[in-house]
């Protein structure tokens, strides 16, 4: 997940570094964290998978509300 202020950027790849599927732009709040949480559960389900692992880029302070 790349993070900003005020919306970040996820992607799916697998072990590797193949992008599964298309990226997600998702804002900075309930509404976005909600299409983030939805994307990671479609990604998982069309791959057939049960872990998933997440990294995140922080910037600053706005990663803290993920």
């Amino acid at each position: 997940i790349d993070i900003a202020k005020f919306s970040h950027v996820a992607r799916a790849v697998d072990f590797r570094g193949i992008e599964r599927g298309h990226y997600l732009a998702f804002s900075n709040d309930h509404i976005g964290f909600k299409a983030l949480f939805q994307w990671i559960q479609a990604m998982m389900d069309q791959h057939h998978k049960t872990k998933v692992l997440i990294g995140v880029e922080p910037t600053g302070h706005y990663w803290l509300n993920l």
